[in-house]
């Protein structure tokens, strides 16, 4: 048995009733058997993988989330001593059910996903503690499957605010100084991804950062479907099969409320910029408790109207300090506040790059008395 294995917590959140998960989960209970190759870039031969798949632990549109009890022979847990990981299924049928258009594009966000995953696990032992680790991809005769490490008692911080406004359900309040030192973890997280594996994320947003045990634990950057590689590591093949948002004239890819202009634009000629966008955009949803730009967005109509706001360089984003001012009666740091605006900058060619956001957000913690959360 690994040294470092470690039983699961029981404190998973409950997505259905116990009563309904096997009906809405079919995989939970069924043996996870596979043949995968571990590392694609080095010819490694292929392995014989067994597990058992225990419970479901997440939902999404793009596949549903798994505890794995893997077995302790193979190559995931020989890399991390842990028996217990997640697996994320895209099942087959899942796929079959859909038109031609979308099957191409919720299939080529998962391979990306796990092939980017394969990129950042290159080097083994060299990782950042902010991003989750990827531990192989591959597919059965039922579904296509990326394994992750599994992060327990996690919540993603879009169930997180600091002014707790009304909700269909209760979420977790979190204080100013928590939500910007997590944040800078993040950012921290994305520096490597770019200036050190050559990767952009392109879908920065509170549903892509798990938190576990808050208050005493780790956050970790999700979800490297949208990713792209840049610089020599173009290791990839441009892919047309993107996840998109429907508008009336065809699919953008990203998260709406998210976007930054260029993205919105289908630019493709500025790509870094997006990342500092997203890290902002975000910590000014956490701060202000709703994206810069608000609006419905489920008929192509209605995200075409969004888009148009975002994309329009006349108008900048409603600066963050006045907002809380105005909407909560608060007074927030300017220099937080500051550095929030520098990375919603329209124009990407002025906007705060990624090494400048890291340092700026240490340096405003230390002057403001923010402690460093651990990594």
């Amino acid at each position: 048995m690994p040294k470092e294995y470690e039983e699961p917590d029981d404190e998973y959140e409950q997505i259905v009733p116990e009563e309904m998960k096997k009906e809405v989960f079919p995989f939970i209970g069924t043996t996870f058997e596979d043949s995968f190759v571990w590392n694609k870039t080095d010819g490694t031969s292929e392995v014989r993988s067994y597990g058992m798949i225990k419970d479901a632990i997440g939902s999404g549109g793009f596949g549903d989330v798994y505890l794995l009890e893997s077995h302790p022979d193979s190559p995931p847990v020989k890399r991390t001593g842990k028996i217990y990981m997640a697996a994320k299924l895209l099942p087959k049928t899942k796929l079959n059910s859909m038109t031609v258009a979308l099957r191409m594009q919720t299939l080529g966000r998962f391979v990306r996903e796990g092939e980017v995953g394969e990129i950042l696990e290159e080097h083994e032992g060299v990782n950042h503690p902010n991003l989750l680790r990827y531990l192989g991809h591959g597919e059965t005769s039922a579904y296509h499957y990326i394994l992750m490490e599994c992060v327990q008692k996690a919540k993603k911080l879009s169930d997180y605010t600091l002014i707790n406004p009304q909700r269909e359900r209760p979420d977790e309040t979190m204080s100013f100084e928590e939500a910007v030192a997590i944040m800078s973890n993040i950012t921290g997280g994305v520096d490597y991804l770019q200036n050190v594996k050559g990767i952009v994320h392109r879908d920065i947003n509170p549903g892509n950062i798990l938190i576990s045990e808050k208050g005493n634990g780790v956050e970790k950057l999700i979800d490297l479907g949208m990713a792209k590689i840049i610089g020599e590591k173009e290791k990839i093949k441009k892919s047309q099969t993107q996840r998109g948002i429907l508008t009336a004239a065809g699919f953008i890819g990203g998260t709406l409320h998210y976007l930054s202009p260029e993205a919105a634009h289908g630019d493709i000629d500025h790509m870094v910029e997006r990342d500092p966008w997203g890290l902002g955009a975000t910590l000014y949803a956490v701060i202000a408790g709703h994206p810069p730009y608000t609006g419905p967005g489920q008929s192509p109509d209605e995200v075409d109207s969004l888009l148009m706001r975002i994309r329009d360089r006349t108008t900048p984003v409603p600066i963050l300090r006045k907002v809380v001012r105005d909407e909560q009666g608060k007074i927030l740091d300017s220099r937080i506040s500051d550095l929030v605006m520098e990375c919603l900058i329209k124009d990407p060619e002025v906007r705060i790059n990624i090494n400048e956001l890291c340092s700026g957000l240490l340096s405003v913690m230390k002057e403001i008395g923010i402690e460093e959360r651990k990594r």
